[in-house]
C-alpha cells in the first residue's frame, strides 16, 4: 500500500511540474514557473561612457536588446514582470562596465519563478570597445543602424545556455559564440575572425565576411558569403551544411560526409570525387574551405 501511495505522489509531482512548464515563454521565462504573484519590474541606470573599453552584461532569465544610438552615455533599462526580486546592478571597475540582472533573494530556488523580463541597453554608436553578453535563458538582439553604418566593436562574445540570437550590420575584429541550445541568425556580420560553437540549434549567416570556424553537434548550418577572402571551416555531427559562395570565389574545397550526400553546384576542377568525399579547386584555389558532416548532407553552390 505504501508503495502505491509513493508511486501516486511521484506521478502527481510530475504532472504538476509538466503543467507548470510554459513552452511559449521558454526563452523569456524561467523554465520552472509556478503560479506565483508577479510584480512589475522597472529599473533604469545611466552611466557616462568616459573611458570604458569593455561592457559586460549577464542575465539569468531575461532578453537582451543592444541598441546603438547617437548618445554620450550608456543607458540600461530593465522592465517586465517577475515573481522574484530581480534587479539591475551596475558596477564600473577601471575601464570595465558591468550590468548584471539577477534575483536578489539568497535562497536555493533563486532561478525558479515566473519571469518575463527585457533588458534594453542603449549604447553610443561611437563605442568601439569590447562587448560580452551572457544569458542563462533569454533571447539576444544586437542591430547596427545599416550596412553602410555598422556597429563597430573590437571583441564581441556571446554565451547562451538557451535562447535565440539575432545580429545585423555589425563589424567586429573577433567574434565568438558558445550556445548550448541556441539559434544564431546574423545578417551583414563583418569580422576578421568568427568562432561559433552550438551544441543543439541552428547557425544561419547571410552576407557574412571574414574567417569562419563554425560547428554544431546537432543542427543545421547555412552560410552565404558575398566576398571570399578568408578560410572557412564548417562541421556538424548531425545536421546539414549549406554554403552559398560568390561566383568569382577562388578556393580549395575539401568536403566529406560519413553518412549522407554531397551536392556541388559550383564549377570546380575536381581532384577527388567519390560517394563520401569531394575535393577540388576554383580559380587559383587561394582560400581553403573545409566542410565535414558525420550524419547529414553538404550542399555547395
Amino acid at each position: 500500500m505504501k508503495k502505491i501511495i509513493g508511486i501516486f505522489l511521484i506521478i502527481a509531482g510530475i504532472v504538476i511540474a509538466v503543467q507548470s512548464f510554459n513552452m511559449g515563454d521558454l526563452f523569456t521565462r524561467s523554465p520552472f514557473s509556478w503560479e506565483a504573484d508577479s510584480k512589475k519590474i522597472r529599473d533604469m541606470e545611466s552611466i557616462p561612457l568616459d573611458e570604458i573599453k569593455k561592457v559586460e552584461i549577464t542575465v539569468q532569465a531575461a532578453s537582451i536588446n543592444i541598441i546603438p544610438q547617437e548618445r554620450d552615455d550608456v543607458k540600461a533599462e530593465l522592465k517586465g514582470t517577475s515573481s522574484k526580486d530581480d534587479r539591475l546592478t551596475v558596477t564600473k571597475n577601471a575601464d570595465v562596465l558591468t550590468l548584471d540582472v539577477r534575483n536578489q533573494d539568497n535562497d536555493w530556488f533563486n532561478f525558479f519563478g515566473s519571469r518575463s523580463l527585457t533588458l534594453n541597453v542603449y549604447i553610443p554608436i561611437t563605442y568601439e570597445g569590447d562587448l560580452s553578453l551572457e544569458a542563462t535563458a533569454g533571447n539576444i538582439s544586437v542591430k547596427g543602424p545599416a550596412a553602410g553604418i555598422p556597429f563597430q566593436l573590437n571583441e564581441f562574445d556571446i554565451d547562451v545556455t538557451a535562447g535565440n540570437i539575432y545580429l545585423s550590420h555589425i563589424q567586429v575584429n573577433e567574434f565568438e559564440h558558445r550556445g548550448a541550445t541556441s539559434k544564431l541568425e546574423a545578417d551583414y556580420l563583418n569580422t576578421r575572425r568568427a568562432d561559433i560553437k552550438i551544441t543543439t540549434g541552428k547557425l544561419s549567416l547571410n552576407h557574412f565576411y571574414g574567417e569562419l570556424n563554425g560547428k554544431t553537434t546537432t543542427g543545421k548550418i547555412n552560410v552565404q558569403i558575398d566576398q571570399l577572402d578568408h578560410p572557412v571551416t564548417l562541421k556538424s555531427t548531425t545536421g546539414n551544411i549549406s554554403l552559398d559562395l560568390p561566383h568569382d570565389g577562388s578556393f580549395t574545397l575539401e568536403a566529406s560526409v560519413s553518412m549522407g550526400d554531397i551536392d556541388n553546384e559550383f564549377p570546380l576542377t575536381i581532384t577527388r570525387l567519390d560517394k563520401r568525399d569531394l575535393e577540388g579547386t576554383a580559380g587559383d584555389g587561394k582560400h581553403s574551405i573545409d566542410l565535414h558532416v558525420s550524419t547529414g548532407s553538404i550542399n555547395v553552390y
